[in-house]
């Protein structure tokens, strides 16, 4: 009876490391991705929507060109 009661506690511990693993992997996921979007003559182009592809995450370029988005 005793050692059903370690290996239940055993796995209900697993449990929550695994979880929490997990977790902490997928918010070090993250990455701030930067850039600037020119015309076809170099220059800066603003106010283009800059959108991660298969997602709605998105920014708009600055005044200069430049953007900045978490993927």
């Amino acid at each position: 009876m005793i050692m059903k009661k370690i290996y239940r506690s055993f796995w209900k511990t697993a449990s929550v490391f695994l979880f929490l693993l997990i977790a902490v992997s997928a918010y070090a996921q993250k990455h701030r991705v930067t850039g600037t979007v020119r015309d076809t003559e170099g220059g800066p182009f603003p106010g283009v929507n800059v959108v991660i592809r298969g997602t709605t995450i998105g920014t708009a370029t600055d005044g200069d060109g430049n953007y900045s988005i978490e993927a």
